[in-house]
């Protein structure tokens, strides 16, 4: 026997039920939601649900994982509420700024770091960190660099996409970057 009146809209036909127990003020929030987007309750929840596999999706494709979108916002909190009230983006402008920023974004990874010491045999250390990270960095920038902002939409992969929206977005700060001479000029020469 169904309970319940018979599912309408995009859920037509679907007969699977779910009953949870949801707190009262995320029930509100739920009704106020369903109200103004014209769903029923369910319709509403299932829009929800469905909604957030996507945003991981996303969270995913960008970051990776959660844990690491959650760390990047909270480096990004660091650099923005850096105990002052100049306009967003000015620590790109002022060298002391940036050196906050760069402290506060770093001292939210060092409030993590995993106990223990590093394996002083793992190879990839053993060639230095600063040069693996300095290698990371530039092959982030350098896609960035000879990225094309006006790269047709039907054209290209989301990567380079990205990439040309970055260069577009950052403006001088991407000019700004000096890639190693020895790559700059094999650039110019292919």
């Amino acid at each position: 026997m169904a309970k319940g009146p018979a599912p309408r809209g995009e859920y037509v036909g679907k007969s699977s039920v779910f009953s949870t127990r949801i707190r009262p003020d995320l029930r509100q929030k739920l009704d106020q939601a369903a109200k103004k987007s014209g769903r029923s309750l369910s319709q509403e929840i299932e829009h929800r649900l469905r909604r957030t596999f996507v945003e991981d999706e996303k969270i995913s494709d960008s970051f990776g994982d959660r844990r690491t979108f959650l760390l990047m916002r909270m480096m990004a909190m660091a650099i923005r509420f850096k105990g002052d009230d100049k306009r967003p983006g000015e620590w790109l402008e002022n060298p002391d700024d940036f050196e906050i920023a760069i402290a506060a974004a770093l001292s939210v990874l060092e409030a993590v770091r995993p106990p223990g010491a590093v394996d002083s045999g793992n190879p990839f250390l053993a060639h230095g960190v600063k040069m693996k990270a300095a290698g990371i960095s530039f092959d982030i920038w350098n896609e960035i660099k000879q990225s094309n902002p006006a790269l047709p939409l039907n054209q290209g992969t989301r990567a380079e996409h990205w990439n040309a929206m970055a260069k577009a977005d950052l403006g001088e700060i991407a000019d700004r970057v000096r890639l190693p001479a020895s790559t700059e000029d094999e650039g110019e020469q292919s």
